[in-house]
């Protein structure tokens, strides 16, 4: 049987059911579980400008800040040493 958030009794359950995400990442309003796409539509049009997921009726708020400055590093420091053995320019990492 696959479980749904209606299978769920408690928060523990709910995170199982979430893969772990951390606490700061699921939204509250509307109740999780009750969540549309409607919902996601309308966090979108908000002017905080954050990136938010429906999972199983739960609002998740998309954490991609750290993963894509990770990369955004391990390349600029490629490039960087790139540069500094051919000295044929600079590098500069965005904001």
């Amino acid at each position: 049987m696959v479980k749904t958030i209606e299978h769920r009794k408690t928060f523990a359950d709910l995170l199982e059911l979430l893969g772990g995400v951390p606490l700061h990442r699921i939204l509250t309003h509307p109740a999780p579980g009750t969540a549309t796409e409607d919902d996601v539509e309308e966090l979108m049009e908000s002017p905080d400008k954050r990136l938010y997921e429906l999972v199983h009726g739960v609002l998740l708020e998309k954490d991609t800040a750290t993963r894509e400055a990770r990369i955004g590093g391990i390349v600029y420091q490629h490039l960087q040493n790139y540069l500094d053995d051919n000295d044929i320019g600079i590098a500069i990492p965005s904001n």
